[in-house]
């Protein structure tokens, strides 16, 4: 007997939506394009996108399951207990015998009764299965965001995606293209290795330290949250009162307000900024060989350049009509369900 839903991907939220619907009954089949669960934790998973310094952003208890707390007291875990926390949290559900590993879903295609007709390459061949719904869990942090530049650069142009550890930027003058969590991360993990590093931005950011008044930062007025414009002008106050205003580091004052785009936890940025550790630059006019031009008509040489320009959402099995694309996103109800979704 067949599965009411599939579930593509085994990560965080695969994993999360196969023991939802354990809980009510609902039988799921998944497929998981790697050996094991975990997803993106999984730095062993070809399609990872993890570096050897990743940490959690978000603290502990604010990501655990709420019935599966974490087995650490460390506020913010790296990759590996991530990892391991996934692991433990498929065994003790039983979810694992619920997903099939080494399974590529190549299509799927709405069937005139309004089923959904899956097909799969799997490590027994290839299979067409029929179920009432799909649930795409296959990550948005996979597919990278690569900008068109004016120009060609002869040095080394890579994605963060590509970054496992500093080594491989040592002694290297090194140009790391967007601010975001990730940028930051990998100019702090290489700034001791790096000959030299410089950040390309083009806005400004909201620096959120991990911690506020000693406990993690997101733990703080969880009981009764604050309206948002008065919680946006009270953290803005508040932020600037423990980090400084990011302006005087370099970085151009936000055109937004706090929290209209994902602040940037990382305030060891800072840190090396005032230690001239490195710089900010201006956004990027044009390459020409290895020679990097400035918006503000400034230009330098460079060995590497590391686009930290983010990830592109994709579902390649999954006909663009079927999630109403509108720009980059699909238009769904609820950022979840597709507008027909029946249930």
């Amino acid at each position: 007997m067949l599965a009411d839903y599939a579930i593509i991907g085994a990560g965080p939220s695969g994993l999360a939506m196969a023991r939802a619907l354990q809980k009510v009954g609902v039988s799921v089949d998944g497929y998981e394009a790697a050996a094991d669960v975990g997803g993106l934790w999984d730095i062993s998973n070809p399609r990872s996108t993890m570096y050897e310094s990743a940490h959690l952003i978000s603290s502990r208890t604010t990501t655990e399951f709420a019935e599966f707390p974490m087995n650490s007291t460390v506020d913010y875990p790296g990759h590996r207990t991530l990892k391991q926390y996934f692991d433990d949290y498929a065994d003790a559900f039983s979810l694992r015998e619920l997903f099939t590993f080494n399974a590529r879903v190549t299509s799927v295609t709405r069937t005139e009764d309004g089923l959904w007709d899956l097909t799969a390459v799997t490590p027994d061949g290839e299979i067409t299965r029929t179920y009432r719904g799909v649930i795409l869990a296959n990550g948005t942090l996979a597919e990278p965001n690569i900008p068109l530049f004016q120009g060609e650069f002869s040095g080394e142009l890579m994605h963060t995606s590509e970054y496992k550890s500093p080594s491989q930027l040592s002694d290297r003058r090194v140009l790391i293209i967007g601010a975001g969590n990730s940028g930051c991360d990998i100019a702090v993990d290489a700034v001791h290795h790096a000959a030299s590093i410089d950040m390309s931005v083009r806005r400004g950011y909201y620096f959120v330290p991990r911690y506020l008044f000693g406990r993690p930062s997101d733990t703080l007025n969880q009981g009764k949250p604050l309206p948002r414009p008065m919680k946006q002008f009270i953290d803005t106050r508040l932020l600037r009162a423990f980090t400084g205003d990011p302006v005087k580091f370099g970085f151009p004052k936000p055109n937004y307000k706090i929290y209209e785009s994902h602040p940037i936890v990382n305030t060891l940025i800072l840190n090396h900024l005032g230690q001239g550790d490195l710089r900010i630059r201006a956004d990027i006019d044009h390459f020409d060989g290895s020679t990097v031009h400035f918006v503000d008509g400034s230009s330098d040489d460079y060995d590497t350049v590391l686009l930290a320009t983010g990830y592109t959402l994709d579902y390649p099995m999954v006909p663009r009509e079927y999630l109403h694309w509108n720009g980059a996103a699909p238009s769904l109800f609820l950022n979840i369900f597709t507008p027909d979704f029946n249930g």
